[in-house]
């Protein structure tokens, strides 16, 4: 009974300190696009070979290719607050797309 009782009070500290699990955020287009964009300047940014002067005008190129592939005016991202999968496979697709040569 002790050992159950020391469970529940640490559970209950630990929600009082960090609030419950947080849940998936619900984003605009705008956003989403933004969110992309930012992911695009990051990982193009660790490269080693990208032209600095050019990168964001190729970014922007990129996530323009990257939003038509997906649909609606709101999206989920997930807990963490990165992209989905599919929503960082088309930052992908578009930075391919738009940093060749």
């Amino acid at each position: 009974m002790l050992r159950y009782a020391l469970v529940a009070a640490i559970a209950a500290a630990s929600i009082a300190l960090h609030g419950p699990a947080a849940t998936a955020a619900t984003v605009t287009r705008d956003a989403l696009e933004r969110l992309m964009l930012d992911a695009c300047i990051y990982r193009q940014f660790q490269e080693k070979d990208v032209n600095r002067s050019t990168m964001v005008d190729k970014c922007r190129c990129a996530v323009r290719t990257a939003m038509t592939t997906v649909s609606g005016d709101s999206f989920t991202l997930p807990r963490s607050g990165g992209l989905t999968g599919p929503q960082d496979q088309a930052v992908r697709s578009g930075i391919a797309a738009c940093f060749k040569g």
